[in-house]
Protein backbone atom coordinates (compact mmCIF):
# COMPACT_ATOMS: atom_id res chain seq x y z
CA UNK A 1 0.00 0.00 0.00
CA UNK A 2 1.13 3.54 -0.91
CA UNK A 3 2.57 5.59 1.95
CA UNK A 4 0.66 9.26 2.69
CA UNK A 5 3.38 11.91 1.75
CA UNK A 6 3.84 14.63 3.82
CA UNK A 7 4.06 17.44 1.17
CA UNK A 8 0.13 15.81 -0.08
CA UNK A 9 -1.92 17.46 3.06
CA UNK A 10 -2.20 20.75 1.24
CA UNK A 11 -4.00 19.09 -1.70
CA UNK A 12 -7.49 17.70 -1.75
CA UNK A 13 -7.32 14.15 -0.33
CA UNK A 14 -8.97 11.01 -2.96
CA UNK A 15 -9.25 7.60 -1.20
CA UNK A 16 -8.41 5.16 -4.27
CA UNK A 17 -10.70 1.93 -3.68
CA UNK A 18 -9.96 -1.18 -6.23
CA UNK A 19 -9.56 -4.34 -6.01
CA UNK A 20 -7.39 -4.24 -9.17
CA UNK A 21 -3.77 -4.18 -8.52
CA UNK A 22 -2.74 -2.68 -11.86
CA UNK A 23 -5.76 -0.57 -12.55
CA UNK A 24 -5.58 0.92 -8.79
CA UNK A 25 -1.73 1.84 -9.63
CA UNK A 26 -2.42 3.48 -12.56
CA UNK A 27 -5.57 5.54 -10.61
CA UNK A 28 -3.18 6.70 -7.87
CA UNK A 29 -0.03 7.93 -10.98
CA UNK A 30 -2.66 10.03 -12.73
CA UNK A 31 -4.79 11.34 -9.56
CA UNK A 32 -1.47 12.17 -8.30
CA UNK A 33 -0.19 13.62 -11.68
CA UNK A 34 -3.60 15.77 -11.55
CA UNK A 35 -2.53 17.50 -8.47
CA UNK A 36 -4.40 15.46 -6.23
CA UNK A 37 -3.43 14.12 -3.04
CA UNK A 38 -4.04 10.26 -2.60
CA UNK A 39 -4.55 7.93 0.25
CA UNK A 40 -4.29 4.33 -0.38
CA UNK A 41 -5.39 2.53 -2.68
CA UNK A 42 -7.37 -0.06 -0.86
CA UNK A 43 -8.47 -3.27 -1.96
CA UNK A 44 -11.48 -3.52 0.25
CA UNK A 45 -14.19 -1.75 1.97
CA UNK A 46 -12.68 -2.88 4.95
CA UNK A 47 -9.65 -1.01 4.24
CA UNK A 48 -11.18 2.24 2.52
CA UNK A 49 -13.23 2.08 5.82
CA UNK A 50 -9.92 1.80 8.13
CA UNK A 51 -8.05 4.42 6.16
CA UNK A 52 -10.57 7.42 6.28
CA UNK A 53 -10.91 6.90 10.01
CA UNK A 54 -7.55 7.75 9.68
CA UNK A 55 -6.48 9.95 7.27
CA UNK A 56 -8.89 13.07 6.46
CA UNK A 57 -10.37 12.51 2.71
CA UNK A 58 -12.04 15.20 0.92
CA UNK A 59 -13.17 12.24 -1.99
CA UNK A 60 -13.53 8.49 -2.67
CA UNK A 61 -12.93 6.53 -6.20
CA UNK A 62 -14.50 3.53 -5.86
CA UNK A 63 -14.60 0.55 -8.47
CA UNK A 64 -17.45 -2.37 -8.60
CA UNK A 65 -14.54 -4.72 -7.76
CA UNK A 66 -13.40 -4.59 -4.60
CA UNK A 67 -11.37 -7.46 -3.21
CA UNK A 68 -14.59 -8.74 0.10
CA UNK A 69 -17.41 -8.47 -3.05
CA UNK A 70 -19.07 -5.30 -0.83
CA UNK A 71 -20.28 -3.55 -3.52
CA UNK A 72 -19.22 -0.29 -3.60
CA UNK A 73 -22.13 1.87 -3.61
CA UNK A 74 -22.67 0.05 0.20
CA UNK A 75 -19.09 1.45 0.34
CA UNK A 76 -19.70 5.14 -0.56
CA UNK A 77 -22.56 5.15 1.37
CA UNK A 78 -20.75 4.49 4.57
CA UNK A 79 -17.71 6.43 3.66
CA UNK A 80 -20.56 9.25 3.81
CA UNK A 81 -22.40 8.33 6.55
CA UNK A 82 -19.22 7.75 9.24
CA UNK A 83 -16.67 10.79 8.01
CA UNK A 84 -18.55 12.81 5.54
CA UNK A 85 -16.63 11.75 2.36
CA UNK A 86 -18.65 11.93 -1.28
CA UNK A 87 -17.65 8.99 -3.52
CA UNK A 88 -17.20 8.55 -7.21
CA UNK A 89 -18.68 5.31 -7.99
CA UNK A 90 -17.25 3.26 -11.54
CA UNK A 91 -19.77 1.31 -12.42
CA UNK A 92 -21.67 0.46 -15.53
CA UNK A 93 -25.08 2.98 -15.80
CA UNK A 94 -25.17 3.57 -12.64
CA UNK A 95 -27.65 6.50 -10.89
CA UNK A 96 -25.69 7.77 -7.65
CA UNK A 97 -27.93 8.93 -4.99
CA UNK A 98 -26.87 13.05 -4.71
CA UNK A 99 -26.60 12.66 -0.74
CA UNK A 100 -23.29 10.44 -1.00
CA UNK A 101 -21.53 11.62 -4.97
CA UNK A 102 -19.10 13.83 -5.30
CA UNK A 103 -20.13 17.74 -6.82
CA UNK A 104 -20.12 17.94 -10.47
CA UNK A 105 -17.22 19.85 -10.78
CA UNK A 106 -15.12 17.49 -9.18
CA UNK A 107 -16.46 14.37 -10.95
CA UNK A 108 -15.48 16.05 -13.75
CA UNK A 109 -11.78 16.84 -12.50
CA UNK A 110 -11.41 13.24 -10.89
CA UNK A 111 -13.06 11.67 -14.56
CA UNK A 112 -10.26 13.73 -16.45
CA UNK A 113 -7.60 12.90 -14.41
CA UNK A 114 -9.00 9.07 -14.63
CA UNK A 115 -9.63 9.04 -18.14
CA UNK A 116 -6.04 9.29 -18.92
CA UNK A 117 -5.43 7.01 -16.35
CA UNK A 118 -7.41 3.96 -18.23
CA UNK A 119 -10.27 4.99 -21.35
CA UNK A 120 -12.57 1.77 -20.16
CA UNK A 121 -13.35 4.11 -17.42
CA UNK A 122 -14.68 7.16 -19.73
Amino acid sequence: MQTLDIQALDREMVIVVCGDQAVSATMVQRLSEAGFGVIGPATSARMALALAAQAPAHMAVVTADLSDGRPGRDLARDLMSNWGVRSMVLEAGADAPSEWTVAATDAARLSRALVQADPKLA
